[in-house]
């Protein structure tokens, strides 16, 4: 084959001649450059050569090719695959950057290096045949390869560079070698089609925004648990678990995950969003908890806490908020290692309904905010339990008793505040310590026993020694007070409630905000039912139907005010009293049936009742007019009335 050479002298340095030789005849060759050493090759571009396929030869003027130039086939849209042979060991930056056709490569084993973007916006790169020997791969790299759907990572890599893969859209499946301790920043993000990603144990570090955008990221492959959270997170979309919702520990799907014993720490969001906890067990020797370790675990039932000292935690460590959201109800068991359940660790997680003290429990402290606004439905704390701090239990809105063990020393401020449901507590004989807002905005708080040698005196509270007087019928929760029954509350689950006649034989009241905001759709009262206290259905939004018994002689201030979709009232025939704001805002009313018992209505008692349109009255005329209706109740008023109605 007749060859013609243009030598071409670039420069001079140092006393080294540097040639540039480039094939110029009509063989279709590429063209080259002759390296520094005089004695090898590297191509340098296209040439004359044509063709889409690119076969880079071993030798060129019999001498070997080493290398592909910076930028050598920089935006050409010809060719289509290359194959580089064993004997080349340097390929440039951007080599085969923006080469819009090139769908295929095979690179020979002599390359140990893939330099920044040498495959960046090829949009047609489906397949690529790394050298076993690679050690390194360039910043972007295979950026914006966007047909990329596998690629296999030799083992021998030890740094892959930020960005390398980010937006290969088509890429499914990514395992990491096992010599790589850095995970980069960008590395696989905008991987969109990405569905599963192995991360070896070598893996210390991840940076970044690492798997940002990887919205097809469902399962993490790992080696080791130990491994895993010694891994550090440079912030939550660097850990492909902020995405993926199942871990999976040397091919096995992990339902029951244990930290291992010789790990004391558990990084910031390690299992962030890991939907296929069913239990989590963190052993003694755990002293530090990072921010949403546990965030997100969706089918979380049971958590197991025997760590002995936990490092202080903040309120934005929300360390288990969200978990168990599918679940029916997350069961903590605190363990025989536990001397505290620590601040905030439950904070903020209404799924956590069940705490259980192993026998033996040596837990001395509830933490600040350990479980404030959580699901808890009843405590009972083990006789190891000294203190409640502040806000231990605050806003547990589903807690109607608690009973303190004789052992609780104090109980700091709003560990029970807020707590709506909450109606009877009772005090231990060793308590020296109560702050005077233990139990602010806990609103239907009605009795404290008190066997403690506290002065304890809260307004609008019953407070005595001995045992609780509260007592439950048939779901309906009763107090004597004062020589006066009261009915607080329901505690099952029915929407429609049938009131009962009577409780112990004797009639008795509705306390006020018995049923306040409750899910309720129906009531019937019987007739054992003399008065309704104030709020006492106050925006139960769902309260369609209203039937008193003819007991009732008392509606109270605000008692059904914002019943939204109660549409027919029928009050009962002895009703004397409705007092101000009763039904205020129950913009679904009709009509409305009263008795001719009534003497006084007071002032808004049916303001804004903008719907009714008839008043049926029980007594005649001359009756309506001696009831005192204090004003506004204009809809009242303006209604069409009936009197001498008897249905």
């Amino acid at each position: 084959m007749k060859r013609v050479f243009c030598v071409l002298f670039l420069t001079l340095m140092m006393g080294t001649v540097i040639f540039s030789l480039c094939s110029c005849g009509d063989s279709g060759e590429l063209a080259y450059t002759l390296n520094e050493d005089r004695e090898s090759y590297s191509v340098s571009g296209l040439g004359t050569h044509t063709g889409k396929k690119v076969v880079v030869p071993e030798t060129y003027n019999d001498l070997p090719v080493t290398g592909i130039c910076e930028k050598a086939f920089f935006n050409n849209e010809i060719i289509q695959s290359i194959i580089i042979p064993d004997s080349v060991t340097v390929i440039g930056e951007q080599a085969f950057a923006a080469c819009s056709n090139l769908k295929s490569v095979k690179i020979g084993s002599g390359v140990t290096r893939i330099e920044r973007k040498t495959f960046d916006g090829c949009p047609k790169l489906k397949s690529v045949t790394l050298s076993d020997k690679l050690v390194y791969i360039g910043e972007a790299a295979f950026n914006d390869c966007s047909a990329l759907k596998s690629i296999n990572l030799p083992n021998s890599i030890t740094d892959i560079d930020e960005s390398a893969f980010y937006k290969c859209a088509a890429l499914t499946d990514v395992i990491i070698p096992n010599k790589l301790t850095t995970i980069r920043r960008h590395t696989f993000s905008g991987c969109s089609s990405l569905k599963s990603v192995t991360v070896p144990s070598s893996v210390s570090f991840i940076d970044g925004y690492a798997f940002s955008e990887c919205s097809s990221l469902s399962s993490v492959y790992i080696e080791s648990l130990s491994a895993w959270c010694n891994i550090a997170f440079a912030d939550e979309l660097a850990n492909p678990l902020f995405i993926a919702s199942k871990l999976y520990l040397n091919g096995k799907l992990v339902t029951d995950l244990v930290i291992p014993d010789d790990v004391t720490s558990i990084p910031a969001g390690a299992f962030h969003s890991v939907s296929c906890f069913k239990s989590i067990t963190v052993p003694k020797q755990v002293t530090h908890i990072g921010n949403e370790a546990f965030y997100g675990c969706a089918s979380l039932t049971n958590i197991y806490f025997d760590a002995e000292k936990i490092d202080e935690l903040s309120q934005n460590h929300q360390i288990f908020s969200n978990a168990g959201a599918d679940g029916t109800g997350i069961t903590v068991t605190v363990g025989k290692n536990a001397t505290e359940v620590p601040d905030y660790l439950f904070f903020e997680n209404a799924n956590v309904t069940r705490l259980v003290f192993i026998e033996n429990s040596v837990c001395k402290s509830i933490g600040t905010s350990a479980f404030c606004a959580s699901g808890l439905e009843g405590i009972t704390l083990p006789d190891s339990v000294t203190s409640i701090e502040d806000g231990a239990i605050e806003y547990c809105n589903k807690i109607r008793s608690v009973v303190l063990g004789n052992n609780v020393q104090s109980v700091g401020v709003l560990a029970f505040g807020g707590c709506e449901r909450l109606r009877s507590v009772t005090l231990g004989t060793g308590l020296t310590a109560l702050s005077a807002s233990a139990f602010s905005r806990s609103e239907k708080l009605i009795e404290i026993v008190n066997n403690s040698a506290l002065s304890v005196e809260i307004e609008g509270v019953y407070v005595h020694a001995g045992e609780s007087e509260m007592v439950l019928q048939d779901g309906y929760l009763f107090c004597r007070i004062g020589g006066t029954n009261y009915l607080l509350d329901y505690t099952k689950n029915d929407t429609n409630l049938t009131l009962p006649e009577s409780f112990g034989g004797d009639s008795y009241e509705i306390i006020e905000n018995a049923f306040r905001e409750a899910n309720i759709t129906g009531v019937v009262m019987g007739n054992g039912v003399v008065k309704i206290g104030d709020f006492a259905f106050y925006n139960c939004t769902n309260l369609t139907t209203v039937v008193m018994g003819d007991g009732v002689e008392v509606v109270g201030s605000c008692a059904f005010s914002s019943c939204t979709k109660l549409e027919n009232l029928t009050v009962g025939k002895n009703v004397e009293i409705i007092e101000g704001h009763a039904f205020q805002y129950c913009s679904a009313f009709k009509s409305i049936v009263l008795g001719n018992k009534i003497t006084f209505i007071g002032n808004c008692a049916f303001a804004d009742c903008d719907a009714l349109k008839d008043v049926y009255y029980r007594g005649t005329s001359e009756e309506w007019k001696n009831i005192i209706i204090e004003n506004p109740n204009d809809p009242l008023i303006n209604a069409a009335r009936h009197c001498g109605y008897t249905k």
